[in-house]
């Protein structure tokens, strides 16, 4: 007989992680209580309310009630036998009552514990079953709902676990059974989910705690185990999310590479990627694992420190779309590819852009343009970048369904800070090429934000007066604007905010207000300033700088 040619099939469950042992710190000694100490029987006669009791105490312990006693005791042996007999006596008393005060506040301290604990346990059997799966489901938020770095994904096991009633409740509420980690039972809980259709939410990626105690080879070992045990449900994945380090986990994106199988997988229902990638010392195309992925209903792309290469006609499904730059390449991010990857966002409404001045070129330099019809919330964030350099991009921006615009910028304390040369860019500044000749077919900032209704500037430093000016730019913006706020993140007594309410048809003589309301409300204790529209007249038409 010929040898039968055998395949080998990756067991995916080989790798499940082990759980993390508990180490138990030194168990604490309460202290004992003496309920009769010898030096703690005159408390007992300070009860007794007998003025012949009370007498004689007075006349034991005179230095309690004389506090200048000592001063009257007669130079000799008998003076200083009096004076040795108050201070063992006092000693015995300052000893006795220490250790009655410690243990009262270690007994207090455990009673306070336990009545934390028995407290909300106690409420519990007087709430119903629906209000109960209430409470279930905001506690175990899945992660595209919880705030923070770090999302506790064993909190429906956790409340599983509390009493039979809470186990019957929880494994009724198949929505809080949605969140898969790499330390998670799939199958578990992909079964306790099931009713509810495609809801799941799984993040691919090591814990803080597993980079720091494994080595690179065992945590994308296990990595990739994960990968593959998610592919076989992944029609009920809606939420994807890769934390994952190119430079501590390439042997992951190498087992990837050469996992034919995971190279086209089918993902019917994800709504939301979100590519989160760190340490990015090289760029190599093995990272981009999942160009290849049919996502038909993905709405929602979240990138961080990665261009993707994604299908064409994915770019043009999008509805939200958020891009963070804020890590060093072996070369710094060109702007040219950022406006080349925002060109086809054409269904996009939320959008998210923060890029840091130090990974990024230091001047824009870029001709291509992008035009997003649809965008109607616009979050833009520049740290370590030249004002200039950031208004030049937000220029080479069109929306004109643009409604809301958050801005973040840090303005160089020696060179500009919020003057009209930098900021100006961002609302009325023709472009400019390289070459210094003007950009002739540059977007009127009144088509570039015709429905542009709030926007809030937030700038990384104190209060100068001198900020005044260049937000005399803002003056481009079409009257349509109805509130401007500009916030200060470092905490000032002269400033930390200020306000333009309701200012339709009437910023231009509302800016031009800034400087007096500065002088007249502003001072310690008052760092918040609001300019009321209402209280403004409205601005003639021969006075909007556009129609000049």
């Amino acid at each position: 007989m010929g040898a039968t040619n055998k395949r080998c099939k990756f067991d995916w469950n080989a790798d499940v992680r082990s759980k993390e042992q508990r180490q138990s710190g030194v168990q604490e000694v309460p202290p004992e209580f003496d309920g009769e100490p010898a030096t703690l029987a005159w408390l007992q006669k300070f009860l007794k309310k007998r003025t012949a009791r009370a007498d004689s105490i007075q006349q034991a312990v005179p230095w309690l009630w004389t506090y200048d006693w000592d001063l009257s005791i007669d130079l000799d042996d008998a003076g200083v036998k009096q004076l040795k007999q108050a201070v063992r006596y006092a000693e015995a008393m300052e000893s006795s009552l220490s250790a009655f005060l410690t243990c009262v506040k270690d007994r207090l301290r455990r009673l306070r514990r336990t009545l934390k604990d028995i407290a909300p346990k106690s409420y519990f059997p007087l709430l119903s079953d629906d209000v109960l799966a209430l409470i279930f489901e905001f506690a175990s938020m899945p992660y595209s709902q919880a705030t923070g770095d770090e999302y506790e994904n064993k909190t429906p096991s956790n409340i599983a676990q509390v009493s039979r009633r809470f186990r019957a409740v929880a494994l009724g509420l198949p929505r809080i059974w949605r969140y898969i980690g790499i330390n998670s039972d799939v199958g578990l809980i992909a079964s306790r989910s099931a009713v509810a259709g495609p809801i799941l939410e799984a993040l691919v990626g090591s814990t803080r705690e597993c980079r720091c105690d494994e080595d690179d080879e065992q945590r994308c070992t296990e990595i990739f185990s994960f990968m593959g045990r998610i592919s076989t449900i992944s029609d009920r994945i809606t939420v994807l999310r890769f934390d994952l380090s190119p430079e501590f986990d390439e042997g992951f994106f190498e087992k990837m590479r050469d996992a034919k199988k995971l190279a086209y997988l089918d993902f019917p229902s994800l709504n939301e990627l979100v590519l989160n990638y760190e340490n990015l010392d090289m760029e190599f195309r093995s990272i981009h694992f999942y160009r290849n992925w049919s996502t038909p209903s993905l709405k929602v792309l979240k990138i961080r420190n990665v261009i993707p290469e994604i299908l064409s006609s994915v770019y043009g499904r999008l509805t939200e779309f958020s891009i963070t730059l804020d890590r060093q390449r072996s070369d710094t991010w060109k702007f040219p590819r950022i406006v080349k990857l925002l060109a086809p966002l054409s269904s996009v409404r939320t959008l998210e852009i923060i890029l840091h001045g130090r990974v990024m070129t230091k001047s824009f330099s870029c001709k291509e343009t992008a035009t997003l019809p649809k965008v109607e919330y616009l979050k833009t964030a520049f740290p370590d970048m030249l004002v200039r350099t950031a208004g030049e991009f937000c220029a080479a921006l069109t929306m004109q369904n643009l409604s809301r615009w958050h801005i973040e910028i840090e303005p160089d304390e020696k060179n500009e800070r919020l003057s009209e040369w930098g900021f100006g860019s961002f609302f009325c500044f023709p472009r400019f090429f390289a070459a210094g000749k003007l950009d002739e077919t540059f977007a009127p900032s009144h088509k570039r934000f015709a429905n542009l209704k709030e926007v809030d500037l937030v700038i990384y430093g104190d209060f100068l007066r001198g900020d005044c000016d260049g937000l005399r730019s803002v003056l481009m913006i079409p009257q349509t604007l109805e509130r401007l706020t500009v916030t200060y993140n470092a905490v000032t007594e002269q400033l930390r905010r200020f306000e333009l309410l309701d200012c339709k048809g009437k910023l231009q003589t509302m800016v031009k207000d800034l400087d007096k309301g500065f002088d007249e409300e502003l001072g310690v204790g008052n760092p918040h300033l609001v300019l009321e529209g209402s209280e403004v007249e409205l601005d003639s038409p021969e006075d909007l700088p556009w129609m000049l």
